[in-house]
């Protein structure tokens, strides 16, 4: 049997073309992975930029929300205030309104009476 050499070195040939078919493709994938993990990573990124923001508007609606409750407190606890006043001022005022219908009262029997005697 004779050896043949260049059907060796087809073989090689070809199984070195097969070799470099196969490391490109693995090349190709590996690109593909480092590709999609770096979208991946920038979506993620992406996403915790915008909880950080989300983050710092509730915190700053928390904050403005604390301030409305204060003003609203502070509302809330002068308009009691007004009101009490206001129900002391309308007892005072009927017991003035009691006293100048008593006194008007009396003054009208009096007058009645004096213009009898006299």
């Amino acid at each position: 049997m004779k050896y043949d050499f260049l059907d060796h070195s087809e073989m090689i040939a070809n199984s070195a073309y097969q070799m470099q078919q196969q490391m490109a493709e693995i090349e190709e994938s590996f690109k593909a992975q480092a590709e999609y993990r770096a979208q991946k990573d920038a979506a993620i990124f992406q996403a915790a930029e915008e909880s950080k923001k989300q983050n710092k508007l509730l915190s700053e609606q928390i904050n403005t929300l604390k301030e409305q409750n204060k003003l609203l407190k502070e509302m809330y606890d002068g308009a009691k205030t007004d009101v009490e006043e206001n129900k002391k001022q309308a007892k005072h005022n009927k017991i003035f309104g009691w006293v100048s219908f008593a006194v008007g009262t009396a003054i009208g029997i009096a007058g009645v009476l004096v213009g009898i005697l006299l």
